[in-house]
């Protein structure tokens, strides 16, 4: 039974104190909308900066026409958006934290629709400046509890979710609600959100080994795989989850901080040496592979000399991963260039021999066409003979001939 690795994944927490910045006093925000403006939409925003920790109170100029996001339409698409909403990125787990969230205001312009085929919706009109700065300040300590709680990528400058920073997402989105309008009565859940760190410890099953072995780009795959499976089948994680199975017997899990503790593990089983990738180790002239690997390496060959690399990288205090993808590309490459190579000789010779056999018949049909005594059909096995060819091609050439010229061609 596999063992679960004991370390903890690195966390935000103290990193950045969020920090409410008023809107200043000489930016000027664009006038609340009337009800004749009731197609205005949700322009009231949060802005929070997960890096520097600043939270402020935002206004689209909903008086602005924005297009369809393009190239030469960026700048007024920035203006007008100037953060990622959360859910764009909490969707891709493994994709970095942006660095500026943003959180959509649920006010609304008012409108006394008829109470017939409406149902009753809570009044929550937009706010002044004054409003929308202490509306903000009511969420710090949300998007506080957001940001200590994401996981940090080792080696990497990357934020990753964890399941206690998308359950912040969760409150900051329902304090933004109109149902809500504010952080009162809001509750934190991780119903459905695990951190893969978690799962693990439930199932060490989970754990492959050669996750330590593994590049920073084949480690983001895998991040990628975990973070999408939901693990709806493991027992073992259900029960864990301490949630019911739903209709067709999945519960329903989101994984996250899957790269952070992919990257963690590969550190610890690293005894925290430094990383090195072998694209770079072997672009090095002392450790090249050229000359040192051939197209003839099998795999076995392959598997010991990346064990030898990865033995020289120990004694150079370096952790040396993706030996064996790179090796096997490289031996690869050799085999389907020497294919290569030999194909474009096998062509070339084919085309020279149908080249000298073509000289050879027309340098023939000139003999055969002078009509001289000496090499009449009696000779064409001297003629095959000095040709390189036998006495019969020289007949059938000979008949060919004599059949265009009956021919009239």
């Amino acid at each position: 039974m596999r063992v679960t690795p004991a370390f903890a994944v690195p966390r935000n927490a103290d990193a950045v104190e969020i920090v409410h910045i008023p809107v200043p006093e000489d930016v000027d925000l664009p006038p609340l909308p009337t009800q004749a403006d009731s197609w205005v939409g949700h322009y009231q925003r949060v802005l929070l900066n997960v890096r520097t920790g600043e939270m402020s109170f935002f206004c689209a100029d909903w008086r602005v026409y924005v297009p369809v996001l393009g190239d030469e339409d960026r700048a007024v698409w920035k203006s007008q958006y100037p953060g990622e909403s959360p859910i764009n990125s909490m969707n891709a787990a493994t994709r970095p934290v942006p660095e500026l969230l943003m959180f959509f205001i649920d006010t609304w312009t008012r409108v006394d629709f008829p109470a017939a085929g409406r149902p009753s919706t809570p009044a929550w009109v937009y706010l002044t400046r004054e409003q929308g700065d202490a509306f903000v300040a009511s969420l710090v300590p949300l998007a506080q509890q957001l940001v200590d709680n994401l996981f940090r990528v080792p080696g990497t400058d990357d934020l990753e979710w964890s399941a206690e920073s998308v359950a912040a997402v969760r409150l900051i989105d329902a304090a933004c609600s109109r149902y809500h309008q504010g952080p009162r009565g809001v509750e934190t859940s991780l119903a459905g959100l695990i951190n893969f760190a978690d799962a693990v410890v439930a199932v060490p099953g989970l754990v492959r080994g050669e996750w330590a072995e593994m590049e920073d780009t084949q480690l983001d795959d895998a991040a990628d795989v975990l973070s999408r499976s939901r693990y709806h089948l493991d027992p073992q994680l259900r029960e864990e989850s301490g949630r019911p199975c739903d209709e067709g017997g999945g519960i329903g899990l989101k994984v996250y901080g899957a790269r952070a503790w992919l990257y963690t593990y590969r550190a610890n089983e690293a005894d925290n040496r430094p990383i090195l990738d072998a694209a770079r180790w072997f672009a090095e002239p002392a450790h090249t592979l050229i000359g040192r690997m051939t197209a003839d390496h099998d795999d076995e060959a392959v598997s010991m000399f990346a064990e030898r690399e990865r033995t020289a990288a120990l004694r150079d205090g370096v952790k040396l991963v993706g030996v064996e993808s790179v090796a096997h590309a490289y031996r690869d490459e050799l085999r389907s260039r020497l294919i290569d190579d030999e194909l474009t000789q096998a062509r070339e010779a084919v085309e020279r021999l149908q080249r000298a056999k073509a000289a050879r018949a027309a340098l023939l049909a000139q003999i055969i066409s002078w009509g001289d005594a000496r090499y009449h059909s009696d000779n064409d096995a001297e003629l095959g003979r000095r040709a390189g060819m036998t006495r019969q091609a020289v007949n059938q050439l000979r008949k060919a001939l004599s059949d265009d010229v009956d021919s009239g061609d």
